[in-house]
């Protein structure tokens, strides 16, 4: 007996696969909808299970998984090229569909694993922030604060490699005790792991990342070990779901300050201040200089090896992952691109200013600026980050 009509089994497969991935899309659409149903709702039992389901495993699965996929797009790309070769170019049709298929099923995973996080509320939402323009007169004053605030800690910073469960550890009692001040904040599942990839990781451009796939952060342990405590942190904010790059600052940012570890503190601080100095400099270069004159000998030492690193290792291979990850980000509801980790800055200033300045005498600094100059991150250049998630924007 034949079969009813032209739907087959793959038929069916492939327009329910369509459907639902309209499906999410539509509903990226609703922050609050996403907010409500999938950030707050789905997603904390996704990463509890992926955490549990992979966290146990002494390897990077994440790593394993990329690497499986660019071999299988090499093969299925050479094997494309020799099907066209041979039977011309009536084989594209088929070869299009193939792809389009394939990147549906990639949407749709992303997008339900974890990728919708990028199209909930922005954190003011859940940490209660109030973002003023009148906030940069406050610039100088939060610059300042935060080199103090490095300088201070600087003997602290961490000076030869940790394991990533000592890291985590130690992230995670900070995140414990964020929760004092920010009870939206949650404690990370413990699926952080050190890269596979090694020093190749430093000619992609990266300190660590976070794999939506298996719900693992991944460090790269051959950069300057004195930033590890603040990528460590950066990355478990990934994995809580803030998934835009200046909200995982931001969140690392609130942990690492409060961790019991001097070297977590020492490296938030620095982190923050090199975002701050970049957009003081460019407000009032003359003033920047004066307030980085100010920094200790450890901390111009640990500025100057990440100079040295990022010029060590900048290649065109690096500055073509940089444009593919700018458009990445773009993509991903982030329209400044890598521009986006320094938008942190508008928050730390709201935060500085409603918790009255972090120290006495701060918010009387001797550097001011004109609190009528236009202030926007997304106004200013793009800077090359060699470490993404790390102190490398200068």
């Amino acid at each position: 007996m034949q079969g009813g009509g032209p739907w087959t089994g793959r038929s069916w497969v492939r327009g329910g696969l369509m459907a639902l991935a309209l499906s999410v899309y539509v509903c990226s659409l609703d922050a609050d909808v996403v907010e409500r149903y999938y950030s707050r709702g789905v997603y904390p039992w996704v990463a509890g299970f992926l955490g549990a389901g992979v966290g146990w495993l002494p390897f990077s699965l994440g790593d394993c998984l990329y690497a499986l996929a660019a071999g299988w797009l090499l093969v299925a790309g050479w094997q494309g090229f020799r099907q066209m070769r041979r039977i011309g170019r009536g084989s594209l049709p088929r070869l299009f569909w193939s792809g389009f298929m394939a990147a549906l099923w990639v949407y749709v995973f992303f997008q339900l694993l974890w990728g919708l996080n990028y199209d909930r509320p922005a954190i003011d939402h859940h940490l209660g922030l109030d973002p003023r323009a009148s906030d940069t007169a406050l610039l100088p004053a939060l610059t300042t604060s935060l080199l103090k605030k490095a300088n201070a800690y600087a003997s602290a910073g961490l000076r030869q490699e940790q394991t990533s469960r000592y890291l985590y550890q130690k992230a995670r009692l900070g995140y414990l005790k964020a929760r004092d001040s920010f009870p939206a904040l949650q404690v990370p599942h413990f699926s952080f792991k050190p890269s596979l990839f090694g020093v190749v990781g430093n000619y992609i451009g990266y300190s660590g990342y976070f794999n939506p796939f298996t719900g693992e952060g991944q460090l790269n342990t051959h950069t300057p070990s004195f930033v590890h405590p603040f990528v460590t942190c950066h990355e478990l904010a990934h994995q809580l779901g803030y998934a835009r790059e200046q909200e995982a600052n931001l969140v690392g940012f609130l942990a690492a300050r409060v961790s019991p570890e001097a070297s977590f503190r020492y490296a938030a601080y620095l982190e923050m201040f090199l975002y701050a100095y970049r957009d003081f400099y460019r407000i009032d270069s003359a003033a920047a200089r004066e307030c980085y004159a100010q920094s200790s000998p450890a901390v111009k030492r640990d500025i100057q090896a990440l100079q040295d690193f990022q010029r060590q290792y900048r290649t065109p291979f690096g500055l073509a992952t940089d444009w593919l990850y700018d458009h990445y980000l773009r993509w991903n509801g982030q329209p400044e691109g890598l521009r986006a980790y320094g938008r942190v800055v508008s928050w730390l200033l709201a935060l500085y200013r409603q918790e009255g300045g972090w120290r006495s005498g701060d918010t009387a600094a001797a550097f001011k600026i004109d609190s009528s100059t236009s202030y926007s991150p997304q106004a200013f250049p793009p800077v090359r980050c060699i470490l993404r998630s790390a102190s490398g924007c200068t």
